[in-house]
Formats: structure tokens, sequence, C-alpha cells
């Protein structure tokens, strides 16, 4: 029986909330460690020359990162509206972002990092409140607010600083963006984009510095042996994300010019 697109998609949306969930339970168990309670930020380079107003260093503060996350959410779904092959374009945003949650729930549950602001230090968690919150960060990820369900659990996480989830999510977006869209131009500003929100994230002590690195770095490894393992090397996994299972490969996204996305046409 052939799989069409549309359950392909929603089979991987389905996965992709699973292992959202598994990820926030993950975060929420380690919340209730002692290392996390009553832990000491951990010395960072980076947030030393912010605190000294070493310059650059010291302005990346200012950056918001609602302000750039939003806009490349917004600039990706108008890519999968407009490009013929936006099934697979939302299938490689689910998959890759599952995959980039598992890493950082494995990495978050097996090592206990301090916080690198002190507004997360004598915060009571009880573990009893660890699957009533793990559903909470799972609706706040996918879009609905935590008073929506009235849980009554504060949204700041802490102690889940490696890897970077906000790095992780402009990775995923400018990864997709750019892989997308011909433009030098318009990916050089994209990548610009979201380098400014990983700088913004250390500056502000949101994250550690080793924390947005390793997600960059992961990401964008992950990324590149996916689409080769897609060009070269196509395996079942692949062929079900990408196109028909029963193909014996397939040619990935094809890139478009902005104009071709905006117009339409092959020119």
């Amino acid at each position: 029986m052939k799989i069409t697109g549309v359950s392909r998609t929603l089979l991987i949306l389905f996965l992709h909330v699973m292992v959202i969930f598994i990820h926030s339970l993950l975060l929420a168990s380690g919340e209730t460690r002692e290392a996390c309670i009553n832990g000491t930020p951990l010395f960072d380079v980076i947030h030393n020359y912010a605190a000294e107003g070493i310059w650059p260093f010291n302005k990346f503060y200012l950056i918001r990162l609602n302000y750039i996350v939003h806009p490349l959410t917004v600039i990706l779904i108008l890519i999968m509206i407009r490009h013929s092959q936006r099934q697979i374009l939302i299938r490689r945003f689910l998959i890759f972002h599952s995959a980039m949650s598992v890493i950082r729930g494995i990495f978050i549950w097996v090592t206990t990092i301090p916080s690198p602001t002190d507004l997360c230090f004598e915060r009571t968690m009880e573990s009893a409140d660890v699957v009533s919150r793990s559903v909470a960060l799972t609706f706040s990820a996918i879009g609905i607010p935590y008073d929506w369900y009235q849980i009554g659990i504060p949204g700041m996480t802490c102690c889940d600083s490696i890897i970077s989830g906000h790095t992780a999510m402009l990775m995923v977006l400018a990864l997709l963006i750019t892989s997308t869209v011909k433009n030098t131009w318009f990916r050089l500003f994209i990548w610009a984009a979201a380098i400014a929100g990983m700088a913004g994230l250390i500056t502000t002590t949101w994250h550690y510095t080793i924390d947005i690195l390793a997600a960059a770095i992961i990401a964008l490894l992950l990324f590149k042996v996916y689409t080769l393992t897609v060009q070269f090397k196509p395996n079942f996994i692949t062929r079900f994300i990408e196109g028909d299972i029963n193909e014996p490969a397939t040619k990935g996204v094809e890139p478009k010019t902005l104009k071709q996305l905006i117009f339409g046409g092959q020119n």
C-alpha cells in the first residue's frame, strides 16, 4: 500500500510531538536535582567580557531573540507555501528539529549543569511536578501558552543549557531557508540574523558560550550528513521523508530563486 505525502507528514508530526514530550520530561526531571536548585553559575569568558563592558560583547544584550526567531519562522513558512516541494520541507523541519530535541534531551539528562542566570537558583521543584510540567512544556513548545491549561507552572526553564534549544531552532530555520533559496545576499542576511541571535543569547547570560557552539556544530553536522545521504546514499528513512519509499533515490529539495518563489515559474 502506497503511503501518501500527507500521511507521511501527519505521522512525522505525531512523532515530533512525542519527541517534544520526552524531551520535556527529561528537562523537567533534571530541574529537580540539587545541583540545579542550589548550583553556582560557571565561569564563561564571554559573560566576563560583557560584564566588564568590553566592546562588542557589551552591546549584544540589545539583541532580542524573538525579533529574530519569529521573522525567520515567517520566512520559512512563506517559502513552504510558495515552494512546490512544501511537504518535503515540512517533513525536513519536523525531523531535523526532532533530532536536535533528542540530542538536547539526552545531554540535559545525563549531566546537570548549573544555569548561567541566578534567576533559577533557590527555586523549589518537587518530583511530583515533573509530569505536569512536562505537559506544560510540551504545549508551550507547540505554541499553546502555559495558562491555556491553567497548570500554573512558571515558563522559565532551568539547567537546560547544553545544548541551547534556541540555537537549535535558529540553526534549523537558517539551514532550511538558505538551502532552499539561491540568492547569495539573502543567504548572508539570514545567517547574519541567526548569528546575531546566538550572540545575544550568550551576552544576556541565558546560555553559556559552549551551549551555543555545541548546538551550532551538531546542527550543521546533522544537516550535512542528512543532505549527503539524500544525494548519494538514500535509505528507507530519507526516502520516507523526501519522497516515495518505493523509489530508489530522490533528488532532495530543489533550491529556488527569490523571483521563482515570489512570482512562480522556472526562471
